[in-house]
C-alpha cells in the first residue's frame, strides 16, 4: 500500500524537512524585548537567514513576536528567538 513512498525514496526523493523553533531567555540589552533568527530553506537547503530585535513596546511584544513567529512557520521557515522573558511567558513549551 505505501510502495510509492518508497518507489519516491528509492528515485532520490528527500522526507519532508522538520522546521525548528527554538526559544531561550537571555540577558539583552534594555530596550530589546527579543532578537529572532528566520533560516529558509528550498528543496531542503538554506537559501537565507534574516536576523532583527523586537523592541520593547507595552504589551504589544509578546503578541508581535508570536504574530511573526506563527507566520514564518507557516510559510516554511526555522525560528530561534533569544528573548529577556522564560519561553513559558511566550506560550511556548
Amino acid at each position: 500500500m505505501m510502495n510509492w513512498i518508497a518507489a519516491l525514496q528509492a528515485m532520490g526523493a528527500s522526507k519532508p524537512r522538520k522546521q525548528q523553533l527554538f526559544c531561550a531567555k537571555a540577558s539583552l540589552p534594555p530596550d530589546t524585548f527579543a532578537i529572532v533568527r528566520l533560516t529558509w530553506y528550498r528543496r531542503g537547503k538554506p537559501i537565507s537567514a534574516e536576523e532583527f530585535s523586537v523592541e520593547h513596546e507595552e504589551n504589544e511584544s509578546v503578541e508581535a513576536l508570536m504574530m511573526l513567529t506563527r507566520e514564518a512557520l507557516k510559510s516554511g521557515a526555522d525560528v530561534s528567538i533569544l528573548s529577556c522573558c522564560d519561553p513559558e511567558d511566550l506560550g511556548i513549551e
